[in-house]
């Protein structure tokens, strides 16, 4: 079974951050095998291993939180086998708040 992570917004923060993210899954995912492929990775059980999704997104969180990353990037769902972790949308609310004021 494989589960596939697209992480093309992590990248463009950093592109270290895909090479210690993978780090990161490997450590907490021993059993299976973690392969970046570009600006994917690639989780294999390699048998019929069931793995939970709500266990992978638990560690994505994690990761995204542990570097800092929470008011830049979250993780949403992909589909069946699949995350994605997006950077969250800016909002300018200095301006608004202005023209409220006035």
């Amino acid at each position: 079974m494989q589960f596939l992570i697209e992480a093309r917004d992590l990248s463009t923060i950093d592109l270290e951050l895909m090479d210690e993210l993978t780090d990161f899954l490997d450590e907490k995912l021993p059993d299976f095998e973690i392969e970046l492929k570009g600006d994917s990775i690639i989780i294999d059980s390699g048998a019929e291993v069931d793995f939970s999704k709500r266990k992978i997104r638990f560690l994505l969180r994690k990761f995204v939180y542990k570097q800092e990353l929470k008011g830049a990037i979250k993780v949403i769902s992909g589909g069946v086998d699949s995350y994605i972790l997006k950077k969250r949308k800016e909002v300018e609310l200095e301006g608004i708040l202005e023209e409220k004021v006035d």
